[in-house]
This record gives C-alpha cells, structure tokens and sequence, in this order.
C-alpha cells in the first residue's frame, strides 16, 4: 500500500472546519473563542520607601494575581518611577503622573529569578540620584512579558535630606534600676531610636525614641547580655529620614546592689525574749533578713518582718538592728538601730 500524503494547507483546513461542524452536531452548539490571557498583574499595593542613611530604599511585594485572576507568576519588569511636580498636594492623577514622571530603575526577568508571587522585593539608589529638599512622589509598574501594566502602585513621598551623623557611645553603666546608656549627640539629628537584642543571633527591637542622649533601660534581666545600637533621626516633611547605626555594644547587666535595709523596727521584751517586727524592703528581690544585737548577727535569715530572740539577755541593755539580703546574696548595711533597755528598766 504506497504510503499516504500529508494534508496540503487547505485540506487540514478543511478538516478542522469538518471536525468542527462535527463536533457542533454532537453538542448542540459552538460557544465563542475565548481571547488569549493578557497576564497583566495586579498593581501592587504595598510600596514603601524610606531614607536609609545616604540611600534611599524602597521595597513592594510581588502581586500575587492577574488581572483576570489568575496566579502572576510571570511578570516582564518592574519599573519604578519617580513624579516631581512642585506644590503639589493629595494624591496625584494617573494623568499627572504619566505627564512628569521619570524612571528610577527597571528590574528585568534575571533581576528576580529566585522570586514568586508574594515574596517582598526591595531596591536602593544612591542619594546622589536624588534632588534634595524636594519631595518627589515614588510609583511603580509591574509589566507582563509584552510590557503591558495594569496601572500605577500606591503612592509614597520621599523628601530627601543631609541624613545624621553617627552617633558615638559616651558611657554604659550599670545600676541598680538597669543599664544606663549614654552617647555623644549626632550632627543634624533630632531623636534617636535606640535597639537592643536580648542575645546573639536575635533581631534587634525599637526599645524607644526619645530627643535626648540617654536611656535607663529598665526591661534587663540580670546575667543577660544584651546588645545595644543606636540609629540617629532627622525628620523631612515626608517623615523621618534614618541616619547610620552606631557600633553595636554588648553588656551584661550583673546585680551586685544590695536592696534597701528595712524600716520602723520595733521591740517588745518579753518574759524569756524579745520581740522584734519591721516594715520589709522596698525592693522585690529580697531573700530574707539577719537581725543583729549589739552589733552582731544574732538570727538566721528569715523570710518574714518580725523574730523572736530567745537567747537575748534579760539583765543587759541591748541595741538592735537588721538588714536586707537579696536573691545574689547581696547584704544591705543594718538599718536604724534601735534601743531595748534590761528587764524592768525603764526606757528613757
């Protein structure tokens, strides 16, 4: 049997227009060709921008849908554009921007290789790609592969400035109420954030802002080594602009304070003792107490306000005092003494 040729052009058109009546016929019906995918992404939502130091930064995620709600997985570029238009207020029209705008920066397909739809992407530029003092409007488009957008991000306002100076550490100390942080004030800062992580290996946390040079961090724990950083502020009329972090410093905070000696010590002579009670200390890290008589300790530590001393002469004159010892074993000096005159002698 020769071998069969294959269908000219017309005839595999001729084929496909049989199949298709053919198929009609079975279904009842042709419905409408469907248009092709544009693929186009969703704007994105959640553009920032801040001025980090002698760059500005600025960061979005990749929209996670189309459009036509499908998954954006392939996106052609990202383009951010930079709108400068003097005295302008509230939102900028799509109109405006496309008249003033000018592009920063374009990331391409080998820009993001190692992204997908979700992932936050972030860029920088140099201060010196910036005009300073003027505060320009920060857009960008994600394109699909033929270059084709859906529209423009959230707007965000930069206002570029001089940043700060570093700031320089004076002195840390330790006290008794926590570590106590001191440094030397930064050119053109106005606030400082000051961050701290408990431990290597752990982020760094805001602690606060404050506009003078020092901090009590009260919030330590004893035995702990923290680190501390600084980062100076200048305020711009876009917000805040972040100057360099300082050096980072480690302390660990060891409690070597004694606690306050208790207060209003009383005592009452008894038949075969004497009694005595006390307000405790004001601090809450207090162990327990040692009662001394006539200068030397007389009881074993006790937990609550109040001993009996059994083995208190009953023909002698004594003075008491006691002091406070915290859970480190730290000792407070005796508080005020007080005066317990022999049994059956009066008091002056």
């Amino acid at each position: 049997m020769p071998a069969r040729r294959r269908p000219t052009g017309l005839l595999r058109r001729a084929g496909f227009v049989a199949a298709s009546v053919a198929f009609g016929i079975a279904c009842g019906s042709v419905g409408d060709p469907r248009p092709p995918f544009l693929n186009l992404p969703r704007p994105v939502e959640d553009l920032s921008a801040r001025q980090l130091a002698e760059e500005i930064e600025v960061a979005w995620s990749w929209p996670v849908a189309t459009t036509e709600g499908m998954i954006a997985r392939h996106i052609g570029r990202f383009t951010l554009w930079a709108v400068d238009v003097p005295g302008f207020s509230g939102q900028l029209s799509p109109e405006t921007i496309d008249e003033y705008r000018r592009s920063v920066i374009t990331l391409g397909t080998d820009d993001f290789v190692d992204s997908a739809p979700g992932d936050r992407l972030h860029l920088s530029a140099p201060l010196e790609d910036w005009q300073l003092g003027q505060t320009t409007v920060l857009v960008l488009t994600a394109s699909n592969a033929a270059g084709k957008d859906a529209g423009y991000s959230n707007q965000v306002r930069i206002h570029p400035l001089d940043p700060p100076g570093a700031a320089e550490w004076a002195a840390i100390s330790v006290e008794a109420q926590g570590v106590l942080l001191r440094w030397l004030p930064a050119t053109r800062a106005e606030e400082y954030a000051i961050e701290r992580a408990g431990g290597e290996g752990l982020a760094f946390r805001t602690l606060g802002r404050l506009g003078v040079t020092s901090f009590l961090d009260r919030t330590v724990g004893w035995g702990t080594t923290y680190r501390y950083r600084l980062r100076p502020l200048r305020i711009s009329e876009a917000g805040w602009v972040e100057g360099p972090l300082s050096v980072t410093v480690r302390v660990t905070p060891e409690d070597t304070f004694a606690p306050a000696p208790p207060r209003d010590l009383r005592a009452v002579r008894a038949t075969a003792s004497v009694e005595l009670s006390w307000l405790p200390s004001r601090d809450d890290d207090v162990e327990g107490y040692r009662v001394h008589r006539n200068g030397a300790v007389v009881s074993p530590l006790v937990t609550g306000p109040s001993f009996s001393d059994v083995s208190a002469p009953a023909d002698s004159a004594l003075v008491y005092s006691v002091s406070a010892v915290d859970d480190n074993g730290n000792e407070s000096e005796p508080g005020a003494k007080l005066s317990v005159p022999a049994q059956g002698t009066r008091a002056n």
